[in-house]
């Protein structure tokens, strides 16, 4: 006599819920250091709630920018990766993109170190920001950000 029922039901449930969902925030990793690995090549692979982490003594020398499609995402430089913008034309990272957050970060050179415009909101955090030719940190034209727990020092303005 073969027996089923609810134990068998519950064993296959928890099969089910022991499964990734398709949405779930992941941590992905870039060590700049290795030729052609940037942050730029991974921000358009973040989903929403991702978490970047800069391999520890990083140094990325390039101009981020964080488009309006990407949201919920965070930059995480684990307290000694550099972002290093060469073109001080454009802002080192530059975030039009929503609730982007950067953490434990050097952030130098560029126009701007960090410029939040049109419309982009970013949390700053822990990140020491500086060498910028114009601001430190620019947030403009109906944007916002929570600036807090930076250094911010040796910029032009």
């Amino acid at each position: 006599m073969r027996k089923t029922g609810i134990s068998g039901f519950m064993a296959l449930a928890g099969l089910f819920l022991l499964q990734p969902s398709a949405g779930q925030a992941a941590t992905k990793t870039v060590d700049c250091n290795i030729p052609g690995k940037t942050i730029q090549s991974m921000i358009d692979k973040l989903k929403p709630g991702d978490r970047l982490q800069v391999i520890n003594g990083s140094t990325c020398n390039e101009n981020v920018s964080i488009p309006v499609t990407i949201e919920r995402i965070t930059i995480d430089g684990l307290g000694s990766a550099t972002i290093n913008g060469p073109d001080n034309t454009k802002a080192t990272v530059g975030i039009t993109g929503r609730s982007i957050t950067l953490t434990g970060l050097t952030i130098t050179g560029g126009e701007d170190a960090v410029a939040i415009v049109r419309g982009g909101v970013a949390v700053v955090a822990g990140c020491t920001i500086q060498g910028a030719a114009r601001y430190g940190i620019g947030v403009f034209s109906g944007s916002s950000a929570r600036v807090t727990n930076n250094t911010i020092q040796n910029n032009t303005n």
